[in-house]
């Protein structure tokens, strides 16, 4: 019996092994087969720009001056320039975001103590308006020679240059060299080149008329262009420099990787010598808000209508202090209220109710003492004139209803009335 059983127990484990043999073989056919007929791949959806790249343009510009070291920051706003003390660098998008004289004011401080503006050029209708670039005379005009074939030839090849990857060195080749801007550094060997969009170039009245002698306007410290025309002028403002570009796009997170974009950027950002490069952006895609805009132009406004909404609050408000009972301990006299209602009679025009009363009661009184009265008015008048020792003229006026009564006249027939009353 011992050795029957312990066979049985042999016999059970070699099942079990045999089945798992049988399971690992099979898994390893499948692993095979698998790695055999199957081959893997990799594919990448390009979903495009995130949503802060979207809102924020120059975000790849910022990232790129971050990474060199630079202290870097963008608005959508211009509240930046409230606080211009510690930035060195200053790129401002469009140049409708300087608005008003207060803020130009700021800038051209900002200049004058060594700080560098990089700004796109305001229109043709606008530059005259604009309070820091119009005495530079500096203007965008829409380029009007290429002909209509050669913007499509340039929007074609922007499509193109889109696609391509900026480590990709033949993407120079779709753009023709003549539009090409070339702008030479002093501590820079070779030319920095950008690609500015030919539909607007830069029109300077003293680049555009070097005939002239005299100008009024300041002369630029460094101009560059293409075939069409400048894209790009630099001024002297005392210690600081005055950068005006045709187009700001080419910083843009689509466009800053192709030719030297973004050194050009590095360049200008490091043009101001100091301990520590701040770089500041106003991009302006949104509208800031309107009490925003309200409080930066118009500072009294707000305060005035400020005081005036607390004033009208506190007039409109509960008094302080505790809350009284009413006394109703106190009673008002009875000829208080005969007085109050003959006053709100009176301001009705409603004197014949207060007339009416007396009259009648001197009427019923003569009837009394002389019954006759109600046949002949004139006796009646005459008997009550002799009685009151009055004339007989007074005594028709005191029972008489006038149409119309003033103070003066009312008195007077109440005084009346009341002496024939005591007469009688």
């Amino acid at each position: 019996m011992p050795y029957a059983n312990s066979g049985g127990r042999y016999s059970a484990v070699a099942k079990r092994l045999g089945v798992f043999s049988v399971i690992v073989l099979l898994m390893g056919l499948a692993i095979y087969g698998f790695e055999t007929f199957f081959e893997p791949w990799e594919k990448t959806i390009d979903h495009g720009f995130s949503r802060e790249a979207r809102i924020n343009p120059f975000l790849a510009a910022e990232h790129y001056l971050t990474k060199l070291g630079y202290d870097v920051q963008s608005d959508d706003s211009a509240a930046i320039l409230n606080n211009l003390s510690s930035v060195s660098t200053l790129l401002i998008s469009q140049a409708e975001l300087v608005r008003s004289e207060s803020r130009a004011r700021l800038l051209k401080a900002w200049l004058l103590q060594g700080g560098h503006l990089i700004i796109e050029a305001p229109s043709a209708g606008q530059v005259s308006r604009h309070v820091l670039l119009a005495p530079f005379a500096v203007s965008r005009v829409k380029h009007e020679n290429n002909p209509s074939t050669a913007d499509d030839q340039h929007q074609h090849a922007w499509s193109e240059i889109a696609g391509i990857s900026e480590n990709d060195e033949d993407r120079s080749a779709l753009i023709p060299q003549e539009q090409l801007t070339q702008i030479q550094f002093e501590n820079a060997s070779d030319p920095v080149i950008a690609y500015f969009s030919p539909d607007f170039i830069l029109e300077h009245s003293k680049v555009q008329q070097e005939g002239d002698e005299v100008s009024e306007e300041p002369l630029p410290l460094y101009q560059a262009g293409d075939e069409d025309g400048l894209h790009f002028i630099q001024f002297p403002v005392g210690e600081g420099l005055l950068t005006v570009v045709s187009d700001t796009s080419l910083w843009h997170s689509r466009r800053i990787g192709q030719f030297d974009h973004a050194y050009l950027l590095r360049m200008l950002s490091s043009r101001v010598e100091s301990s520590e490069q701040t770089v500041r952006i106003i991009r302006g895609t949104q509208m800031p808000p309107l009490t925003t805009i309200v409080w930066q132009e118009a500072p009294e406004l707000v305060v005035a209508f400020g005081l005036l909404l607390a004033a009208w609050l506190a007039y409109r408000s509960r008094r302080f202090g505790a809350v009284q009972e009413p006394d109703f301990s106190r009673r008002r006299a009875i000829s208080e209220h005969v007085r109050a209602s003959a006053d709100f009679l009176w301001r009705h025009q409603r004197y014949k109710a207060l007339l009416e009363p007396l009259q009648q009661e001197v009427v019923k009184k003569t009837n009394l003492r002389y019954p006759g009265s109600r046949s002949d008015k004139n006796e009646l008048y005459r008997y009550l004139a002799d009685r009151a020792g009055l004339e007989a003229m007074d005594v028709r006026l005191a029972l008489s209803m006038p149409d119309k009564v003033n103070e003066t006249g009312f008195v007077r027939q109440v005084a009346l009335l009341q002496k024939i009353r005591e007469s009688l």
